[in-house]
């Protein structure tokens, strides 16, 4: 059984990756638009969701793509509550 410690710590982490996601999403799309590119938030947040696949996938270390998955997650379950 997990402690409440830990509960809380996992969602403190998941909360922090979801700002960082967030974060991302929103570079992406400042680039974008500046670029002339007008694209809408869910399309944007799947590219970042592909785009951190690509990074787990190439990445070699265990820890370091754990933490990606965790990102991962974190900006699915974004993508999911925005629809």
């Amino acid at each position: 059984m997990l402690s409440p410690g830990l509960i809380e710590a996992l969602g403190q982490i998941m909360t922090g990756l979801k700002c960082i996601g967030d974060g991302v999403t929103y570079l992406i799309g400042f680039i974008l638009e500046n670029m002339g590119i007008s694209v809408s938030q869910q399309l944007i947040q799947m590219a970042t969701i592909l785009i951190l696949l690509t990074v787990v996938w190439k990445v070699g270390s265990k820890l370091t793509s754990s933490i990606f998955l965790f990102f991962i997650m974190a900006q699915a379950m974004s993508f999911v509550g925005a629809a």
